[in-house]
C-alpha cells in the first residue's frame, strides 16, 4: 500500500492540470491563458472567434497560448464580441454580429496601436466569422436561416494590411478549392458556399502568404458530402494540427514581420519584389523554407493530462481493487 499515496497524488495533480485545461466546453481557468486575454497595445495581437456554444476563448486557447510563448511574451489576445449561437436563425445573427463586430474589433486596434502585427485565429463558426470579416461575408442560407451581407476589411486597408497571419479551422461557410486550405476536405464546399465576391476579396490575404484553413474530410460542417461524415472529424482540429499549426504561425508571422520592416526602410521608388505565397488555385499551401529558422517550443503535456488521469486510475484499480 506504499504506493498509494503516490498514486492518490499523481491523480490529484492530473485532475487539476486538466480541470485548467482550456477546451471551449466549459469556463477557461488556466492563468497562462488568461492572463494573456487583454487587449493593451503589444508587439502582436491575436484576435480569436470561438465555434458555436463555446466559451470564452473556445477550443483554440492553448494554441493561443503556444503561439504567444513562441512570439516572446509580447503577445496578447481578445475575442471577437459575438453570442457564438448555433442552430437556426441563431447562427446567422451571431455570425452576423461577429462579422460587424470583427471588422469594428481589427480596425480599432490597428489604430490605437500603430506598430502591432495583427494575428486572427477561428475555429467552425468563428472560423466563418473571421472569413467573413477579413473579406466580406454573408448573403447565404445556413442552417435555415439566411446571414445578412457584411463587407469586410480587405487587404487593402489599414487593418487588414496589418494581418501578419490567419488560421482558420472548420469553417461552416467556405468554397472548395482554394488554394489555402489544408485537409482532405478541400475539395468540398462547406455547409453554406462562400459567394465569390467575396472569396475574391481573399485572394489577396492568400497570396500575400499570410491565410491558412484546415478542413478535414468528413467534416460534416466545412465539407458537405465528403465521406465518412462524423462530428468527430470536425472536433479533432487542435487535438491533430495545434503543433503544425503553431509552427507555421509563429514563422509567417516573423518572416512577415521582417518583410514588413525591409519595406519601410526602403525608398518609395523601390520596385517591389514579387509576393511569395501566390500560387493557381490548385495549390496546397506549404510552409516555406525560406522563412526566418526559429526555435519553436511545442507543447503537447496539456492535452495529455485527462489521459493520464484515467492511467493513473486504471492502474489505482488494478493495485488495489
Amino acid at each position: 500500500m506504499k504506493l498509494l499515496p503516490t498514486i492518490l497524488s499523481l491523480l490529484s495533480a492530473s485532475t487539476v492540470l486538466a480541470a485548467d485545461r482550456c477546451t471551449g466546453g466549459s469556463t477557461c481557468t488556466d492563468p497562462d491563458v488568461i492572463r494573456l486575454n487583454t487587449t493593451s497595445c503589444q508587439k502582436y495581437h491575436i484576435f480569436t472567434a470561438r465555434g458555436s456554444n463555446a466559451q470564452k476563448p473556445g477550443h483554440a486557447a492553448d494554441l493561443i497560448r503556444q503561439v504567444c510563448t513562441n512570439l516572446g511574451g509580447d503577445c496578447n489576445f481578445e475575442d471577437i464580441d459575438f453570442p457564438a449561437r448555433g442552430g437556426g436563425n441563431g447562427w446567422c445573427e451571431s455570425a452576423s454580429l461577429g462579422a460587424t463586430n470583427g471588422v469594428k474589433q481589427l480596425k480599432s486596434y490597428a489604430e490605437r496601436c500603430p506598430d502591432a502585427g495583427l494575428i486572427v485565429v477561428g475555429f467552425s463558426q468563428g472560423a466563418s466569422v473571421s472569413l467573413d470579416y477579413l473579406g466580406g461575408g454573408g448573403g447565404v442560407n445556413v442552417f435555415g436561416c439566411d446571414q445578412p451581407e457584411n463587407e469586410g476589411l480587405n487587404r487593402s486597408s489599414v487593418a487588414g494590411g496589418r494581418v501578419l497571419a490567419a488560421l482558420l479551422f472548420g469553417s461552416t461557410v467556405r468554397a472548395a478549392s482554394t488554394n489555402y486550405t489544408i485537409g482532405g476536405g478541400r475539395a468540398f464546399n462547406g455547409t453554406a458556399a462562400r459567394p465569390q465576391r467575396y472569396q475574391n476579396n481573399l485572394a489577396a490575404f492568400a497570396a500575400a502568404g499570410v491565410l491558412r484553413e484546415y478542413c478535414n474530410e468528413g467534416d460534416p460542417i466545412c465539407a458537405v458530402g465528403s465521406t465518412p461524415s462524423d462530428m468527430s472529424n470536425h472536433l479533432s482540429y487542435f487535438e491533430r494540427y495545434t503543433n503544425e499549426s503553431v509552427k507555421w504561425v509563429v514563422e509567417t508571422v516573423q518572416k512577415n514581420s521582417a518583410k514588413a520592416s525591409a519595406s519601410a526602410s526602403v525608398s518609395p521608388s523601390a520596385t517591389p519584389s514579387a509576393t511569395p505565397g501566390a500560387g493557381n488555385q490548385g495549390n496546397v499551401p506549404e510552409t516555406s523554407d525560406a522563412s526566418p529558422r526559429t526555435s519553436i517550443v511545442l507543447s503537447g503535456a496539456r492535452g495529455t493530462w485527462g489521459f493520464c488521469g484515467v492511467v493513473v486510475l486504471g492502474t489505482f484499480f488494478f493495485l488495489f481493487a
